[in-house]
């Protein structure tokens, strides 16, 4: 019933002991610009969701949500944080998350991601903090990656990614 709550812009369930199906509907309210549903016991499938343009924050961590990663992003999306970090979803790291210019940070650890990581993330221009350790992503780190003025920190660790470590991302290299 969330869901008719057409006028709803944040909405906070975190740190608590809810269970079954995670409400997909949620994610495509209009108006909702914060979603922390973190440190529940959320399940199900929410790769076919398509996200709201106006949701600025959401914090879905720690639950047992699987599936692929949503990848109905749309390049007009407010987008500045995605916590999906400590959940089940597998698959590869959709390549549409690169059209989110406003995204700031982005946590994937602790899924059961593979695949590689792709160049198209280096379009997110606004990008602080990329971590997905702990997944099965193998291949290079992209070089492109270096081209984020804003990029501060990158955590890739416990993974099967290989090759050189691209100078790009060294500190006084162009």
């Amino acid at each position: 019933s969330l869901s008719r709550c057409v006028f709803l812009r944040a909405l906070y369930l975190h740190y608590n002991s809810f269970s079954g199906a995670f409400p997909p509907e949620i994610l495509n309210l209009r108006n909702l610009q914060v979603l922390n549903a973190a440190h529940n016991s959320l399940a199900g499938n929410i790769s076919s969701v398509t996200v709201s343009k106006s949701l600025r924050y959401v914090d879905l961590s720690s639950n047992a949500l699987s599936g692929k990663i949503p990848a109905n992003f749309s390049a007009e999306s407010s987008l500045q944080l995605i916590n999906l970090s400590f959940n089940r979803f597998s698959g590869e790291i959709p390549a549409t998350l690169g059209q989110l210019q406003d995204l700031e940070y982005l946590w994937l650890d602790s899924n059961q991601l593979q695949g590689t990581i792709p160049s198209a993330l280096a379009n997110c221009s606004s990008l602080i903090h990329f971590s997905a350790a702990g997944n099965s992503l193998t291949g290079l780190i992209p070089a492109t990656f270096g081209k984020i003025q804003s990029l501060q920190v990158i955590s890739l660790s416990g993974n099967s990614l290989g090759g050189i470590i691209p100078a790009s991302l060294l500190c006084g290299s162009s």
